[in-house]
């Protein structure tokens, strides 16, 4: 075996060894480019939740608006309501005295009125009386 023999041979093996290690880099580019098709994937996957989470929290913060909105209105509703139920107090306050004036009065004027019957009673019975007086004088005069 000559020198060149044992040139071809070792031109053999350095093919032999380049040819693995490009199907050794192809495997690789093969792995590679797989694991890069999952990552995008993922990537994709990932952006649609937070495009899907964005939209969920605009929903929530436009809620959470509508709500702090309704939330306002209530606290002027409830506030105009105890404002309301304020006058109505007062109002009630100035019946109930009013009742209790008229009840008074009332009361007065029938403490009243029983006496003005006591006295007409009492000024019948004297009438009465003074005519029976002045019918027995008659009677004397005329006998």
């Amino acid at each position: 075996m000559g020198m060149l023999d044992k040139s071809k041979a070792g031109v053999q093996r350095l093919e032999a060894q380049l040819q693995r290690e490009r199907e050794d880099n192809k495997a690789e580019t093969r792995r590679v480019e797989h694991k890069l098709n999952t990552l995008c994937q993922e990537l994709k996957y990932t952006a649609k939740q937070l495009d899907d989470e964005r939209r969920k929290r605009r929903v929530v913060e436009s809620m959470n608006k509508q709500i702090s909105i309704a939330n306002l209105e209530s606290s002027e509703v409830v506030k105009s309501n105890a404002q309301q139920l304020h006058k109505l107090k007062l109002v009630l306050i100035e019946k109930e005295a009013t009742i209790q004036r008229l009840k008074d009065s009332y009361k007065q004027a029938a403490r009243k009125a029983a006496l003005d019957k006591a006295r007409c009673d009492q000024l019948s019975s004297s009438e009465k009386q003074a005519r029976e007086l002045l019918d027995q004088q008659t009677n004397k005069l005329h006998n």
